[in-house]
């Protein structure tokens, strides 16, 4: 996503990456794309599990290694300012 995004002129921030314990690889990473206005119109079917098909060069047998990534793509909401009335709240 990180290419995508620089070839679409749009800004990637990486904000959290967790790594795996024992092997190389990540466990997750949440990241947040800025750009045109149309990010979330580009990405929102990206949601979903995702699967990685490959051999690695390691592997004399030619078994296929599988990987797999699940994908949340969110909207960032709005801020809004809320007032609430004490006339309105109960205890």
């Amino acid at each position: 996503y990180q290419k995508y995004a620089s070839r679409r002129g749009w800004r990637f921030e990486t904000l959290e990456i967790s790594k795996t314990e024992g092997v190389p690889g990540y466990k997750e990473a949440i990241a947040i794309l800025t750009g045109d206005g149309e990010v979330y119109k580009q990405l929102r079917f990206e949601t979903g599990v995702h699967r990685v098909q490959r051999v690695p060069e390691t592997e004399s047998q030619g078994r296929i290694h599988t990987s797999t990534c699940t994908v949340a793509v969110l909207p960032e909401a709005p801020e809004v300012s809320v007032e609430v009335m004490n006339k309105d709240i109960r205890v």
